[in-house]
């Protein structure tokens, strides 16, 4: 894909730590008001989690499909995670009819935010316990790999100890219903402003 093309791929774009609710929050758009928001699976280089989906939670590729994606133009941002694995927001599986929900990290927001077919609205989901958030990435396989889940949170804190760059709207997560409630008023409910 080249970028002079004039599609334009409205991204709403959600950040936060692991166990945020990022994931949480952009599943739940598109669950309660699918004919406005398409969710973003990205592609990564990295193997499947035990409970995660080829084509829903990620398009699992290999190094060579995903360069491929990147020299083609397709891929509008990438990223490399831990020096191991690559992350990136691929066109083909974008909805250009639609509010794209994706879930990034600082950098991938930082590259789209470059891309001039990209319109870009980001919200950093943050968490207002630590506890729970780490009680959440433990819960998410059967047997955690607890030094993996460690090196990610300790990872987390500095991914985002420096984002003042970016151009972002925060939300709080509670981990409760009122969380949920207000994104129905933010987002479902008419309230969130279309790009």
């Amino acid at each position: 894909m080249n970028e002079d093309k004039q599609v334009k791929y409205q991204i709403l774009a959600f950040m936060g730590k692991s166990g945020s609710g990022k994931d949480f929050t952009a599943n739940y758009l598109r669950k309660k008001a699918p004919y406005k928001f398409h969710k973003v699976v990205s592609c990564t280089t990295r193997p499947p989690r035990d409970n995660e989906v080829d084509g829903k939670d990620y398009h699992f590729i290999d190094t060579s499909s995903f360069a491929e994606h990147v020299l083609d133009g397709s891929m509008l941002e990438a990223t490399c995670y831990n020096n191991n694995w690559y992350y990136g927001t691929c066109a083909n599986y974008l909805n250009p009819n639609k509010i794209n929900v994706a879930v990034l990290n600082p950098e991938g927001v930082r590259r789209l935010a470059e891309n001039k077919n990209v319109e870009l609205k980001v919200y950093y989901v943050d968490a207002f316990n630590d506890k729970k958030r780490l009680i959440k990435i433990l819960t998410r396989e059967i047997i955690p790999d607890c030094h993996e889940v460690c090196r990610r949170f300790l990872a987390d804190e500095e991914m985002f100890d420096d984002i003042d760059d970016i151009d972002f709207t925060v939300l709080w997560n509670s981990y409760d219903e009122e969380y949920t409630d207000n994104l129905q008023l933010l987002f479902v409910k008419g309230s969130f402003e279309d790009f």
